[in-house]
C-alpha cells in the first residue's frame, strides 16, 4: 500500500579495533555472525562469550548428523556438542542465549504445532468406518520433526531420536 520506505543497510565492517579485547574467538564465525554478536554486545550488553558459545551450540544443532568426522581409518563419529553457560544469577546468560536461539525456537514451535494438527487429523481418520475412509483423504501417521527439547525423560528422548534423524538439541535454562 503506497510507497514503502527503503532503508539503507548500514555498511558496517568489522575492524581489528572491534575485536581486539574480545577473548572469545568470534573470528571463526562468518562476518554476519560476528556483526550480530558485536551488535548484541553493543546494544543489549550481552556477553560475547555467552553469545559465541550459544551460537556454536545453535550451529551444531542446525548441522546435526549431516556430517561425520573421520577420526582415523575405520573410526567415524557423528559430532556432538555439549555447552554449559556458567555464571552468577542475573549476569545475562538467558538473554544472550535467547538472542541466538530465538529463530530455532520459532521453527521448533511451528513443527510441534504441525505435528499436533496432523496427529489429530490422523486419529480422526482412524475412527472413520471403511466406507467413510474410501471417500475421505487418506491420512498417514505423522512423524515428529521437533528438534529442540527442554524437560524430557530418557525414554522420551530415545523415542524422539527414533523419529528425528538430523539431531536433537536439549535446551535447559
Amino acid at each position: 500500500f503506497g510507497t514503502r520506505i527503503k532503508r539503507k543497510e548500514a555498511k558496517y565492517t568489522i575492524t581489528e579495533n572491534d575485536i581486539k579485547d574480545v577473548k572469545f574467538p568470534i573470528s571463526v564465525y562468518p562476518d554476519f555472525f560476528q556483526k550480530y554478536i558485536l551488535e548484541c554486545n553493543r546494544t543489549l550488553d550481552s556477553s560475547i562469550d555467552f553469545l559465541g558459545s550459544s551460537l556454536l551450540w545453535a550451529l551444531s544443532l542446525s548441522v546435526g548428523n549431516s556430517y561425520s568426522i573421520k577420526v582415523q581409518n575405520g573410526w567415524i563419529e557423528k559430532p556432538v556438542v555439549w555447552i554449559a553457560l556458567v555464571g552468577k544469577a542475573g549476569i545475562g546468560k538467558t538473554p544472550a542465549l535467547n538472542n541466538i536461539i530465538a529463530p530455532l525456537k520459532k521453527l521448533n514451535n511451528k513443527e510441534i504445532k504441525r505435528f499436533i494438527k496432523e496427529k489429530s487429523e490422523f486419529e480422526a481418520y482412524e475412527q472413520l468406518s471403511k466406507k467413510e475412509k474410501d471417500i475421505s483423504v487418506e491420512r498417514k501417521d505423522p512423524i515428529k520433526s521437533q528438534f529442540l527439547v527442554g524437560d524430557i525423560t530418557t525414554e522420551g528422548l530415545f523415542d524422539l531420536h527414533q523419529e528425528v534423524k538430523n539431531g536433537i538439541g536439549i535446551f535447559r535454562d
